[in-house]
């Protein structure tokens, strides 16, 4: 990353081994980033701290990643979204196409290519 404000992320996975390697690569990676095991906690966060993109698991204890999605985009009207799932959907959902979310945003696990989501990150900022 070549900016002199790192951008800010939030990486929403209740798989801590998921959730603590990306967080701690993106960190690495020069990212600002911030991170929770459930929908609740990450949308409470958000209201203290605005992120520029949200990483996000579709499969969250406390609620779907699709609802916490609209919610937090309700919360942040300018962050953006990348899906990261070990369940794809096979076509997205309306209201997440609404939202801007193309199936480029959606980020296979495992991503054994961390640059995946990398690449994924700076491609949305720059939109």
């Amino acid at each position: 990353m070549m900016s002199e404000t790192p951008m800010r992320v939030l990486v929403v996975d209740d798989e801590i081994s998921v959730r603590m390697s990306l967080a701690i690569y993106l960190e690495e990676m020069g990212y600002e980033v911030f991170s929770s095991g459930t929908a609740a906690e990450a949308l409470g966060g958000l209201t203290r701290e605005p992120v520029d993109v949200a990483i996000v698991d579709l499969s969250l204890p406390d609620m779907d990643g699709q609802t916490f999605i609209a919610k937090a985009h309700r919360l942040c009207s300018a962050t953006r979204f990348l899906i990261h799932t070990g369940a794809p959907p096979l076509e997205l959902p309306d209201s997440l196409v609404r939202l801007g979310i193309t199936t480029d945003d959606i980020i296979p696990k495992p991503a054994f290519d961390l640059d995946v989501i990398t690449r994924a990150l700076e491609r949305l900022v720059a939109d």
